[in-house]
């Protein structure tokens, strides 16, 4: 059933990309700045610029099946050794080595070399994914039970050589991301890359800015890494999302606060964003006030073509509920006034090159929804539309009440033992 899902879901998002007429600025990188997070479904690559950090996303070149795969393996041990995880900007505990020995790197390459001369094995790594769900493959919950025989034989990975169970449990995670590629590739993209994952980054960034809340969101451009061996990454360039991941964070639970996270709220329903967890936002102060910003804007359910609002994440409750009705105490005047004076026509044009047509149209009746219904506490209820920084102590008592159900805010407070 998932499958079947996942299917329709990626027929809905159907688009080729013309990437001849895409404005994509071209930087040039040695490897060696380069440094890699292998712990998300995309690999993040991040390097320094004149004092500031910049995050890049590859879209992965559309190869044949098995040159698909080798490629990434060859990529894994490339970004091997620029593992790097900068603990002000993630502060949990890695669950799992991410570096290694050169012997026991050169063991697993060596292994893996042997192993992809069966067929058979690159056709199994490329179910990882499949797989992975299957298992519940997870290397936050109890990473220590994977190192198991049966474990490594669901992949293919069979009589691995000593001390290589870490290497083997990193290299599985990554090519969970490698085999969903593969299996998306062709939904959306152009003649010669995959843009499954980058047209959401974009076009999140454009819906943020359309509605005044592009503070929320990194800078997301297109982007060419030119490497001194003459190879080219094509990808997203995005900012620095700045402070720290609201996982990590401890925040007062204030009115700025409140007001940002109903913010962020609105813009998930409108962009149609699942993945806005409290591990995928960061949270810092500015004059005096908290400022939410959230990255991991390419989940593949962003900009799914529903074109209703009646609905949240997170187990939350509507920001607008089955009777019409605005769901939470307050709204922000400045967003709301945004949304009322949004031009829409602009809108699409923006977003043409990066979403297909359905995806445009649902987008824009979730806006016309919400301008209908945010609209009606402002005539019904003035003191309910609240400028930025009128949001109180009193306003923050009654969401935290659970008059409103469990919302965003409700989430931080609960895990602050607020």
């Amino acid at each position: 059933m998932r499958y079947l899902l996942r299917l329709f879901r990626n027929c809905l998002s159907y688009k080729r990309i013309d990437e001849k007429s895409l404005n994509i600025r071209t930087i040039s990188v040695r490897a060696v700045e380069l440094s890699c997070f292998n712990l998300s479904t995309n690999t993040v690559i991040s390097f320094e610029r004149e004092g500031r950090t910049f995050y890049f996303r590859e879209c992965p070149p559309i190869l044949p099946f098995r040159a698909h795969f080798i490629n990434a393996i060859d990529r894994f041990f490339a970004m091997l050794n620029g593992s790097s995880i900068d603990p002000s900007r993630f502060k949990q505990k890695i669950p799992i080595d991410v570096r290694f020995d050169g012997g026991v790197v050169a063991a697993f390459r060596e292994y893996l070399d042997r192993s992809c001369e069966d067929p058979r094995f690159i056709k199994r790594l490329s179910h990882a994914d499949v797989i992975s769900q299957k298992m519940n493959f997870s290397i936050w919950d109890e990473p220590t039970k994977l190192c198991t025989d049966e474990f490594f034989r669901a992949f293919g990975l069979e009589e691995l050589p000593l001390l290589c169970d870490g290497i083997a449990v990193y290299f599985l995670w990554y090519m969970r991301g490698v085999a969903s590629s593969y299996r998306i590739r062709n939904v959306v993209r152009g003649r010669e890359f995959s843009w499954f994952s980058a047209v959401r980054s974009v076009a999140t960034k454009l819906v943020a800015d359309a509605v005044g809340l592009g503070r929320m969101v990194p800078r997301a451009s297109l982007c060419r890494l030119a490497l001194e061996d003459g190879s080219i990454m094509l990808g997203v360039l995005s900012d620095d999302a700045g402070g720290d991941r609201m996982a990590d964070a401890e925040p007062k639970i204030d009115g700025s606060l409140q007001r940002e996270l109903t913010d962020l709220n609105i813009l998930d329903l409108l962009c149609f964003q699942s993945d806005h967890g409290v591990n995928n936002y960061n949270v810092y102060e500015e004059n005096g006030e908290y400022r939410v910003c959230a990255f991991d804007n390419d989940n593949p359910n962003t900009f799914l073509p529903f074109p209703f609002i009646f609905h949240n994440f997170f187990g939350c409750s509507p920001v607008v509920n089955a009777k019409g009705r605005y769901n939470r105490p307050y709204i922000d005047g400045e967003l709301l006034f945004a949304i009322e004076n949004l031009n829409t026509a602009l809108l699409k044009k923006e977003l043409k090159p990066y979403l297909n047509f359905l995806q445009v149209f649902a987008l824009i009746r979730r806006l016309k929804l919400m301008r209908k219904q945010l609209g009606k506490p402002l005539k019904a209820d003035e003191r309910r539309a609240v400028s930025r920084r009128a949001w109180s102590e009193d306003m923050l008592t009654e969401e935290l009440s659970g008059k409103y159900g469990k919302t965003y805010l409700t989430i931080v407070a609960e895990m602050r033992g607020k």
